[in-house]
């Protein structure tokens, strides 16, 4: 297999390789632009706090949107993604955040039984 050089001078690499780079490159690039038309056309609010207010709470800009976030989950008015984003934290850290104040994924009957349903159609273990 001939290979050419790294751009930078560096080891040999397969030919494919920039190829495949080129086609990512693209790929994100079209993804970064449809993200950008996304926040472009989503409607945002402000929010204004002193940082008297802040100060006064013993809380940074980030814990306060955290403490946001952990308040409109357990009052079941977001999502478990909606409110890590609003955290500004991926979901899997934002459960862990959740369970260390005591508070359970939102999980209710007819998800319970839709589980079983499909556990029971796999058979035993």
């Amino acid at each position: 297999m001939r290979s050419q050089k790294n751009r930078d001078g560096g080891r040999a690499v397969p030919p494919t390789f920039w190829g495949r780079r080129g086609f990512a490159r693209k790929r994100i690039g079209r993804i970064l632009n449809n993200i950008r038309e996304l926040s472009r056309t989503e409607p945002r609010m402000s929010l204004v706090i002193s940082d008297e207010t802040l100060h006064a709470a013993h809380l940074t800009a980030a814990e306060l949107k955290q403490e946001l976030a952990i308040l409109l989950f357990a009052q079941d008015r977001l999502t478990l993604v909606q409110a890590a984003a609003l955290a500004g934290m991926r979901p899997l850290p934002f459960q862990h955040l959740l369970a260390g104040r005591g508070i359970g994924p939102h999980y209710d009957v007819p998800e319970f039984e839709q589980d079983l349903k499909t556990l029971s159609s796999h058979g035993p273990a």
